[in-house]
């Protein structure tokens, strides 16, 4: 992915994915970009790391200042960004793909994060 926007947009892209080194939420973000198609819910995936919500949350905060619900976001709009330039699939099919389950949630937060719609964006490449 980094080394095809560049080729496609001459304006950086007002999206960034907080990385981190924290061992404690490695595990939670490997497999929350292992599951993006899924219903991921914050109790669920807190329960599955043996974590209570308000402690996961916490560290989401403290390990990469930002929610686990914008970090889900990020990874859903990304993963659709990928699927779009690299794929000819349907954009309801991606926005799908990316955990979606609403083609206009979808585009509007794509709309908000990317400045552009799904379409537009693929039409750049």
């Amino acid at each position: 992915m980094k080394h095809i926007l560049p080729e496609i947009s001459q304006h950086p892209l007002p999206i960034v994915l907080p990385v981190t080194d924290n061992e404690r939420l490695l595990p939670v973000i490997h497999y929350i970009h292992q599951h993006l198609g899924d219903p991921l819910q914050l109790p669920e995936v807190a329960e599955r790391f043996g974590f209570s919500v308000r402690s996961l949350s916490r560290l989401f905060r403290k390990a990469i200042n930002s929610s686990f619900g914008q970090y889900l976001k990020l990874c859903r709009i990304i993963r659709g960004m990928e699927e779009l330039l690299q794929t000819d699939k349907s954009v309801s099919e991606i926005a799908y793909d990316a955990g979606y389950t609403s083609l206009s949630t979808f585009s509007n937060t794509f709309l908000k994060l990317v400045n552009q719609r799904p379409g537009d964006f693929r039409a750049m490449k």
